[in-house]
């Protein structure tokens, strides 16, 4: 039932190509390696922010953002090559490690650009100094996607259960989140709460369009599969 439930949000969001897919004895990840890595990068820098970076809405240093923009346009030029089986300079990186961690580097920078945000808009009294302020949090954010690679490429076969539920919250939670942060741009909820218990009923509305995205994009999945059998 959990693995059904798992597949089919992986359906929505992902092609799940099986040859570049992670699996085991037959089973596979809800997404293939590139989307897992997007989504579990994703959800760890937001966590990260989120906790680190409470209240303030600047953007960091020139220099941190340019390392961003590196992992972004990084995940880009992964996917173009990827796509039009191409190669590095003659470098063997066609793998699904590889497709992993430009994925997670991805979906990692993407927080550092809409956090500032989200603390503008969602607090009744923002801080008007920049996230990733102190050299520790610089260091730390940095390090974080590569222990965590380095874990999921030690423990993946042990355990590979626990990353596919981890991948399924990463994409509701990403969801949720941008969806989120779309309705603080409407007046009615624009600089209105100082905690996320005062935000019950955008969270409600944002979790409710989550899963009708989630089941809309299935459906269409679904629709443009029929089409080409």
């Amino acid at each position: 039932m959990f693995n059904q439930i798992f597949q089919s949000i992986g359906f929505a969001v992902c092609h799940q190509i099986p040859s570049r897919t992670f699996s085991q004895g037959g089973d596979f990840l809800p997404v293939c390696a590139r989307c897992s890595g997007l989504y579990i990068g994703f959800f760890l820098s937001l966590l990260f922010l989120l906790i680190t970076s409470k209240k303030r809405s600047q953007y960091p240093s020139a220099g941190l953002m340019l390392v961003t923009v590196a992992f972004l346009l990084l995940l880009i030029l992964d996917g173009i090559i990827s796509t039009f089986r191409l190669s590095y300079f003659c470098l063997k990186l066609d793998s699904n490690s590889w497709r992993f961690l430009t994925g997670l580097l991805g979906g990692y920078s993407l927080p550092v650009f809409s956090i500032p945000l989200f603390n503008f808009f969602f607090y009744r009294e923002h801080l008007e100094s920049p996230i990733l302020e102190n050299p520790l949090e610089k260091l730390s954010f940095f390090i974080l996607p590569f222990l965590f690679f380095s874990f999921f490429s030690q423990f993946f076969t042990f355990l590979f259960s626990f990353f596919k539920v981890l991948i399924s919250l990463s994409v509701i939670f990403t969801f949720v989140f941008l969806n989120f942060l779309i309705l603080l741009f409407f007046p009615i909820w624009c600089k209105k709460q100082e905690k996320f218990l005062q935000a019950i009923l955008p969270l409600a509305i944002t979790f409710f369009l989550t899963f009708l995205e989630l089941f809309l994009f299935f459906h269409l999945h679904l629709f443009l599969t029929q089409l080409t059998i």
